[in-house]
């Protein structure tokens, strides 16, 4: 798998994609979840679950190495809380999966964030599955849910960044319509840059911050 394209001593540069879809009056599909999962629409109770799923969803990939936020739960709920506390936070677009088993006890799997940014631009952030929870189609029914949001608050257009050699994520995104609009080159000296941790097949659907950092 290819991380990096280049690097220079002490120092990797990983390449991040920007990644952009006209919603105009555009149709998508319904988001459907298999059956046992549910949506939990944004509440500010939700905040620490959010940052827990983040954690669990990114701590094992690639991003965690590029985001140190990722790599625990208190740096993921500083960046949750960031993203929450903006004026221009959407909470529409800013959805939880859980998963209810037959006892009634429930567990987190899925996040996602939505926030406008200046020029009415949509910016999607962290889309996060956890491991053991990936190919059932949960990272699509988050963006479907997260752009329906975007459509119903008026925003035309969106963009979401990830890292380039997290292939199933940018399949996902094409599939769906999302077209290259940049490309960028993330700098990370190699001392703050951790080893992955062993993870689940396939990559989690990393999308860090709008602005190219969380």
């Amino acid at each position: 798998m290819q991380i990096l394209e280049f690097g220079t001593m002490g120092t990797l540069y990983f390449k991040r994609l920007r990644l952009e879809l006209e919603l105009g009056g555009s149709q998508f599909p319904a988001p459907v979840l298999p059956a046992g999962f549910e949506w939990q629409a944004w509440s500010a109770d939700l905040l620490m679950r959010h940052a827990v799923t983040k954690h669990e969803s990114f701590r094992a990939e690639l991003d965690a190495r590029i985001f140190p936020c990722f790599r625990d739960t208190a740096g993921c709920l500083d960046l949750m809380s960031e993203i929450a506390q903006r004026a221009t936070f959407l909470p529409p677009s800013t959805w939880l999966i859980s998963c209810r088993f037959p006892d009634g006890t429930t567990d987190d799997c899925a996040t996602i964030q939505g926030i406008v940014q200046s020029g009415g631009w949509g910016a999607i952030q962290n889309v996060g599955v956890v491991p053991e929870y990936r190919g059932r189609g949960l990272g699509r029914a988050l963006l479907l849910k997260c752009l329906a949001g975007f459509q119903q608050a008026g925003v035309a257009r969106v963009y979401l960044e990830v890292t380039a050699s997290n292939l199933p994520a940018v399949q996902l995104y094409r599939s769906l319509g999302f077209c290259l609009a940049r490309t960028t080159y993330r700098a990370v000296e190699e001392s703050e840059a951790p080893p992955v941790e062993e993870a689940s097949p396939p990559h989690s659907l990393a999308v860090p911050g709008a602005a190219e950092s969380p």
